[in-house]
């Protein structure tokens, strides 16, 4: 029997790593169908990418493309928390919370309000093997995520027995 991972909503990836998430462009692409204005308001382009000709270049050279002159919107998108500064290094450097995280009164426990259409790397996270230490591994220990914790003695206990 594999253990299975359960989140625990102890928060700590969203209040560790959460801030400077990268987003895919299919996830910009369900929240622009969807109309989620309070998610895309919190994306940051960081380089385009030319569905014509593929060339990458950094967003601040524009949204045309330096070879073919192409116009394109997709890209590499990061989300920032915007309580705090707009400036991207800045928040680098700030506590990386994310914008969605939600504290629950009285408890230690977080929700997101964003669950029914939150990033794919969220819903991916954590991604743990019962026969490697993968690198979500190493941040949920760093992080002491409770989930994780949970995860772990059970796949000891399964282990223990023979399972």
């Amino acid at each position: 029997m594999n253990a299975r991972f359960e989140c625990l909503r102890c928060g700590r990836c969203c209040l560790v790593a959460g801030e400077i998430l990268h987003v895919s462009q299919s996830d910009v692409d369900r929240w622009r169908k969807e109309n989620r204005i309070d998610i895309l308001d919190k994306l940051w382009l960081n380089s385009l990418l030319c569905g014509h000709c593929g060339l990458s270049w950094p967003a601040w050279q524009g949204d045309n493309c330096p070879k073919c002159g192409k116009h394109s919107d997709e890209g590499d998108y990061y989300w920032l928390d915007q309580r705090r500064s707009r400036d991207f290094f800045s928040q680098q450097m700030a506590s990386p919370r994310c914008p969605f995280l939600k504290k629950i009164r009285r408890k230690d426990e977080y929700s997101c309000l964003i669950h029914d259409t939150k990033p794919e790397i969220c819903r991916d996270f954590p991604q743990l093997d019962e026969n490697k230490v993968t690198r979500n591994e190493e941040e949920c220990i760093e992080w002491g995520c409770r989930g994780y914790l949970k995860w772990k003695k059970k796949r000891g206990n399964s282990s223990k027995h023979g399972h």
